[in-house]
């Protein structure tokens, strides 16, 4: 492996950059990590060399991307792919496919990892008739399956997705479960434990998070007489910085959430120290999205293994990946909803520990050591196959 020239390629203030510097971290054979956009102060320590290249939405995106790989003398690129990667997500699956043509002229090896699975609704396109949206989404994953070299995706669900869309992907398309961080492999992290009931939420601060859920079960907790607090740690997600209407409905969020004396919130990315403290000073994590990607919550995986309850809506990137009602409790995305889980774990202090401990379990089977050696087997394979061409 110590022989091929590999680069992992994401987008900056995403998670999927998370995701490539835990991978590049554990996984020696990554040299290089590209960055699409701006510059991220994630990217400062490290022992992968990171460049800059195109910014998201333009055409030309493409050739720089490919140009900027073929420059730096790789011979595989693992590309971390969001919906939104390289534009609006229509404009992006587009882009990718260009990207992945001018890397074969260029004769780098591509491998890409699916951080979501595409449904037909996701494209937003509502007066469009849904026959011609479900034909353009299966002509963009079958060209996908031919024009990559490899394709990863990180959990069953999105495989089922991912197949039923195109069949052609069976022979390229392998498992790799999302990574989870263990405290104890970080070292000594300080923290604290409130007198109050502590719930905690992580995530971007959007609407599709449930935030406003979250905050409205608040209310009624504490109207009912529960002696609770709520801790949040958000990021902005780069639409913020680049749609209007996004950064209207966040700061209205961020007004609601100060306005409540029992909520405390911290805007930012957060390092992963941090993250976990405030978890393993929590009583419960409540993680109530309401999008319908078929995805893998980064979110979920990197608080996991601190040994606290969890609770999440019934969606695709925590089904997914946590079995509900023995490693998780699953919840309405309602208020009441919401409110009524989380006293029935107030109430269950055995519940509460069963499900502490049986997502803990999982977080042990999902290291990024593991992630490391699943990818280069996945280059193993490639390497195995171009040679009996």
């Amino acid at each position: 492996m110590t022989t091929l020239g590999v680069a992992i390629v994401a987008v900056s203030r995403s998670g999927t950059l998370d995701y490539s510097l835990k991978l590049a971290g554990e996984a020696s054979f990554i040299k290089w990590l590209v960055l699409i956009g701006p510059e991220d102060e994630r990217t400062i320590a490290g022992r992968v060399r990171v460049t800059q290249t195109c910014r998201r939405g333009s055409f030309q995106a493409p050739l720089a991307l490919a140009s900027t790989i073929r420059k730096l003398g790789v011979s595989v690129v693992l590309l971390q792919y969001e919906y939104s990667m390289l534009g609006d997500p229509l404009l992006s699956h587009f882009l990718l496919i260009l990207v992945l043509i001018l890397l074969r002229v260029f004769r780098v090896k591509v491998v890409v990892t699916l951080h979501g699975v595409l449904t037909p609704s996701r494209l937003g396109f509502r007066r469009v008739p849904r026959v011609f949206l479900n034909l353009l989404v299966k002509a963009f994953y079958t060209i996908l399956a031919h024009a990559a070299d490899g394709l990863v995706v990180l959990n069953g669900i999105q495989l089922k997705l991912l197949l039923s869309l195109t069949p052609k992907a069976m022979g390229k398309v392998s498992i790799i479960p999302h990574g989870a961080l263990l405290p104890e492999e970080m070292g000594p992290i300080p923290h604290s434990r409130s007198e109050r009931f502590r719930i905690f939420f992580h995530g971007f601060l959007r609407p599709s998070k449930g935030v406003d859920l979250l905050l409205e079960a608040l209310r009624i907790l504490r109207e009912r007489g529960f002696y609770i607090e709520l801790k949040m740690l958000c990021s902005l997600p780069y639409m913020f910085f680049e749609r209007r209407n996004e950064k209207e409905k966040i700061i209205l969020l961020l007004r609601k959430i100060r306005s409540m004396r029992e909520a405390t919130v911290s805007i930012g990315f957060h390092d992963d120290r941090e993250i976990i403290a405030e978890a393993l000073s929590s009583n419960v994590i409540v993680l109530p999205y309401t999008d319908t990607y078929y995805e893998s919550s980064g979110v979920l995986h990197k608080i996991m293994g601190c040994g606290k309850p969890i609770i999440v809506t019934p969606i695709p990137r925590f089904l997914g990946d946590l079995t509900p009602w023995s490693e998780c409790l699953v919840t309405l995305p309602t208020p009441n909803s919401i409110a009524a889980t989380i006293i029935k774990l107030m109430r269950d202090e055995g519940l509460s520990k069963r499900l502490a401990l049986a997502a803990r379990r999982k977080a042990e089977e999902r290291k990024w050591k593991r992630v490391a050696k699943e990818y280069a087997m996945v280059l193993l394979r490639l390497i195995e196959r171009a040679k009996s061409f």
